[in-house]
């Protein structure tokens, strides 16, 4: 079963998310990479894979102005994005999630985990981009046509771009091929 939400940002936008509901009470969530949605190719086959293999709750969104979700298309607000989807995941069931990411998105789960440890039981990341924004920016910022507000000092003050100073307590499966 598959139930379309939309649920407050804390960055003040509305996301749509796709909930499917297969057969546990555990909750798991899809944290896509750059530009991704929840309808996409990758978020289009985790569905497959949990309906058939982890019988999970699954959460899908679209970050701000991308996809059918509303708001201001910028790095911070994706992560507030995922922030508020996590946080009303784990309010439904009053139980941690486990996250399943990919690039940009395997990024922000780590900082999220780190900042929020009470909500996360496990994450698998794919591909995880710790170096997101040093890597992307030049190329985001220059593309034809491509004006996303994304300001520089992100590049240097905004915590996102780090390595984790204490152990995240959680079960972590990291995925990188090269």
């Amino acid at each position: 079963m598959s139930v379309v939400r939309k649920i407050p940002s804390i960055n003040g936008g509305q996301i749509n998310t796709c909930v499917e509901t297969f057969g546990t009470d555990r909750t798991l969530i899809w944290v896509p990479g750059f530009l991704g949605t929840m309808n996409g190719i990758k978020s289009q086959e985790l569905s497959k894979w949990n309906k058939d293999i982890f019988r999970q709750k699954l959460w899908k969104f679209d970050y701000s102005g991308i996809g059918e979700s509303v708001g201001e298309l910028k790095f911070s607000n994706w992560v507030t994005d995922a922030e508020s989807v996590i946080k009303a995941a784990f309010e439904e069931n009053h139980q941690k999630v486990d996250i399943i990411a990919s690039s940009m998105g395997a990024f922000i789960a780590l900082h999220l985990a780190e900042s929020n440890p009470d909500f996360v039981k496990t994450m698998f990341l794919c591909a995880p981009a710790k170096d997101f924004h040093k890597m992307r920016f030049h190329a985001v910022m220059s593309s034809p046509g491509d004006n996303l507000p994304i300001p520089e000092d992100y590049l240097h003050s905004s915590g996102l771009n780090y390595i984790p100073k204490d152990p995240i307590i959680t079960h972590l499966r990291l995925i990188h091929l090269i």
